[in-house]
């Protein structure tokens, strides 16, 4: 017979050195973006009850706290948060859900749209990094399609193997909505692993993932790489 959750929570559960929470017990991320030398998630003492711990359980020993360096190649960091609608946008991209499934329509106004308005969302997102070349951090984008993408990097002067990753997840699924830029950051990693870059990043330190959807509504993340180990 399975334990209750405030029968596990009290078993002393061992911390995992994999993102894996003890049972009774969650994980969560750190306020500050990891070194690429540092664990990626601390321990929080809640329960799936939101009762703390039993304090019965012996604290985890100064091994079991200390953080360990990934042992795969994980996804960059995230830092950012949701842009304000682009200017003249509304309605630009509609999603209605229906008997088929879920259907958009797009204004054959969008590429203008994003690509007017992309650069200035770029210089809030990495102005406090000191970042103004484009061509200097890698490129997570979501494909809305090949008319958006060619807006993009005419507007930004990108060079063609910056969307890449985007233009490959692209061709292989087409239009995943939101889901794609998990595809493409998956993509990313595995080439850059392949191609023995120092990151999975493409070998650089800074990218963006650049998402749009129904409204207009835009998102601008500035996204810190992870450091591929050697072995």
């Amino acid at each position: 017979m399975a334990a209750s959750p405030a029968a596990q929570c009290s078993a002393s559960p061992r911390i995992s050195r994999r993102t894996t929470a003890a049972p009774g017990c969650s994980w969560s991320a750190p306020s500050t973006p990891p070194s690429p030398s540092a664990g990626r998630w601390r321990r929080t003492s809640t329960t799936s009850s939101d009762r703390p711990c039993s304090a019965t359980a012996p604290p985890p020993s100064s091994s079991e706290l200390t953080p360990t360096p990934p042992r795969a190649s994980p996804l960059p960091a995230r830092l950012g948060q949701p842009d304000p609608p682009p200017p003249d946008s509304d309605g630009a991209i509609e999603g209605h859900l229906k008997e088929v499934g879920l259907t958009f329509h797009l204004l054959k106004d969008v590429p203008r749209i994003i690509a007017k308005n992309i650069e200035q969302n770029l210089k809030e997102a990495f102005e406090p990094l000191g970042i103004s070349d484009w061509n200097s951090i890698f490129w997570i984008v979501h494909p809305g399609g090949p008319a958006i993408l060619d807006a993009m990097e005419a507007k930004l002067g990108l060079e063609r193997a910056k969307l890449q990753a985007t233009r490959q997840v692209m061709t292989e699924y087409g239009n995943m909505s939101s889901a794609c830029v998990l595809f493409i950051l998956d993509e990313m990693r595995k080439r850059s692993a392949e191609d023995g870059k120092a990151t999975t990043g493409e070998g650089l330190e800074w990218g963006v993932l650049y998402g749009f959807g129904p409204g207009l509504t835009v998102e601008t993340v500035v996204l810190h790489s992870v450091a591929i180990s050697s072995r």
